[in-house]
């Protein structure tokens, strides 16, 4: 399982204006976090229920929703009503594949265990007195499996690649055909355990019984600075650490500190990024680029008064070496701008089809 935070920021983008919630039992707990932990991520499903947004969805994808409702019933026991309550994840390295994950909810132990086994190369186990599953697959033949020809053409890309390349994929773990493994710990019932490693899964069994140190009551950027409402939150620190080159983790680690929160207070909805800069100069490079980005997403816009509406309500603000992206808004503001998102992507996907139609034709 690979674990970052820059996924979990990717993850955060997906749903960017998509949350909104009032304040839950199930918002992050320090207690499920780690003291040595450098990343983490929340996913407070249970408070997502209430919001306007969730009211509004169930109302316009209800067969949607109600499809997948059943196959959760059926596969695990959860009730993804109010059965499925939030996820923290997080990590004390930025390598991947050493990211654990907690899953709260209420669960059929013998479905899920049903489930499991009907995978290939799965192993059981006891952890911690826990039933536990070792399941282990070839990333490669995953790849080749979903995506036919389009494997092949990412090998040989791969294999003309340069050193540097090769090196980068090595420090990230994600060469085609490394054996990829996830451990599961079903703990209560109520709680599962995800995580890369026999390792972490004992370490997250200690931290769920009480028997290692957490961030409950520490003053850590990571849980101290959570605002009221989020459903999404993420947050890293002493990302000065990161030793990858790939990716964003260049821009990471010029910060100290990066959160990330999505959600709704006192009615309205909110999103916030702040990353504090190793300098007042990156930061100030930092809000040039996400004005720059704005800027574009405008002119992409074009016209479309759904998405122009909500560049209205955002903002981007510095202050010495920290800058905060801001959005204040409304559920109908949201549901309208991800609207109009849909309908230019089904576009793009649709003469894109048209594309690869008439390239076989040709051939």
């Amino acid at each position: 399982m690979k674990l970052t935070p820059c996924h979990c920021l990717m993850l955060a983008a997906a749903c960017v204006f998509g949350l909104s919630t009032q304040a839950s039992a199930e918002s992050l707990n320090a207690a499920h976090v780690p003291a040595d932990a450098k990343w983490v991520m929340h996913v407070d499903f249970d408070a997502f229920q209430q919001t306007a947004l969730a009211e509004k969805m169930r109302e316009k994808k209800a067969d949607d929703i109600e499809k997948a409702e059943k196959k959760f019933q059926e596969k695990y026991g959860v009730d993804l009503r109010d059965g499925l309550k939030g996820v923290t994840a997080f990590g004390s390295t930025f390598e991947a594949h050493t990211g654990t994950m907690i899953v709260l909810a209420d669960y059929d132990m013998k479905k899920v265990q049903k489930e499991i086994r009907s995978k290939d190369k799965v192993k059981s186990m006891k952890i911690g007195g826990h039933p536990a599953f070792v399941i282990t697959r070839s990333k490669g033949e995953h790849h080749r499996g979903e995506h036919g020809d389009r494997s092949h053409r990412d090998e040989a890309r791969n294999k003309s690649s340069n050193g540097d390349r090769s090196a980068d994929r090595d420090r990230s773990g994600s060469r085609m055909g490394q054996p990829e493994t996830m451990v599961v710990v079903l703990v209560d019932g109520e709680q599962v355990i995800l995580s890369s490693s026999q390792e972490l899964a004992d370490q997250a069994v200690a931290l769920l019984s009480g028997e290692s140190k957490t961030l409950e009551g520490a003053d850590s950027p990571l849980t101290a600075k959570v605002p009221q409402g989020s459903v999404f939150y993420g947050a890293a620190t002493d990302l000065q650490s990161i030793s990858q080159r790939d990716g964003f983790f260049p821009i990471l680690q010029q910060h100290q500190e990066i959160t990330y929160a999505v959600g709704e207070n006192n009615g309205e909805a909110f999103k916030d990024v702040t990353l504090q800069a190793n300098s007042e100069q990156v930061a100030g490079q930092v809000k040039n680029t996400i004005d720059g980005l704005m800027a574009f997403a405008k002119l992409w816009a074009g016209n479309e008064e759904r998405l122009q509406q909500v560049f209205t309500h955002a903002q981007v603000k510095q202050d010495g070496d920290t800058v905060k992206a801001e959005y204040r808004g409304d559920a109908d503001e949201v549901l309208d701008a991800m609207s109009a998102l849909k309908e230019r992507a089904e576009q793009w996907e649709e003469k894109q089809q048209k594309e690869r139609e008439r390239n076989r034709d040709e051939r």
